[in-house]
């Protein structure tokens, strides 16, 4: 009754406008309705030393210390989203991002119908650094170059191999 009119209003929506992805959570946490809520636009904000240093650094340090950001770790420990990571090097992952939707279903499709997929046209990996001391671009100094030089390659050996994209075609950031 109600389910079935909803589904009705879907489908003709849908045959009106093409087709469009659709993610439903329920129950939905209040974290993840504001994340799906529409942004009320951007504000640049011209960061100073002692606004990092005020502001920024503890903020960061309370997400931290919260526990909040623990799935980061089991990425890291290969312990949530085996079926995600790209590439497990000693000092890095790398793994396909939760923000590339067009992606074939990792649990369901075979690795091998990934390569020349259509959905390479939206690539979104997600490289996250094993080292605990690392929390923002900030952390970074220049003795971690040879490490961003490791994540750079091996990411790009992972997506020809995987994908079958080139490496002239992949913006990294």
């Amino acid at each position: 009754p109600k389910e079935d009119s909803f589904i009705s209003q879907l489908h003709s929506t849908i045959s009106k406008f093409g087709a469009f992805d659709v993610e439903l959570i329920s129950p939905a946490t209040p974290y993840q309705i504001s994340r799906a809520m529409p942004s009320l636009g951007h504000t640049l904000i011209q960061e100073t030393p002692s606004l990092y240093k005020n502001v920024v650094q503890p903020f960061i340090q309370n997400v931290i210390d919260s526990g909040s950001i623990s799935w980061i770790q089991n990425l890291i420990e290969v312990k949530k989203e085996k079926e995600r990571l790209l590439v497990n090097h000693e000092e890095f992952i790398i793994n396909i991002d939760t923000k590339w939707r067009s992606h074939p279903p990792p649990l369901t499709t075979p690795r091998e119908e990934w390569l020349n997929h259509p959905s390479t046209v939206d690539l979104y990996c997600l490289g996250i650094v094993k080292a605990s001391g690392i929390a923002t671009l900030r952390d970074l100094r220049q003795k971690h170059v040879p490490l961003l030089k490791s994540m750079a390659e091996e990411g790009l050996s992972a997506i020809k191999r995987v994908y079958g994209v080139d490496n002239d075609q992949v913006r990294i950031f």
